[in-house]
């Protein structure tokens, strides 16, 4: 790859993607999250992870962008 997961996602927010941008990574440090929210992810996991797990995530990431969305209409 040429970039990495942060670039990434700095890159699909600059470019106007409003989707939900979940991070993860096999790198469970402390800060890494915070890392990862500040790059403009909307939620973070590490691995390995459990399929119910990671469903949960994304239904989060998902119904917050939704609320997001509504208010800025509104």
């Amino acid at each position: 790859p040429r970039m990495d997961g942060y670039t990434l996602a700095r890159t699909l927010r600059a470019r106007g993607w409003n989707g939900p941008i979940i991070a993860l990574t096999a790198h469970a440090m402390t800060g890494d999250a915070e890392r990862c929210f500040a790059a403009g992810c909307d939620g973070y996991a590490s691995k390995p992870i459990d399929r119910a797990v990671l469903i949960a995530h994304c239904v989060r990431a998902i119904r917050s962008r939704r609320t997001s969305e509504i208010r800025r209409a509104a």
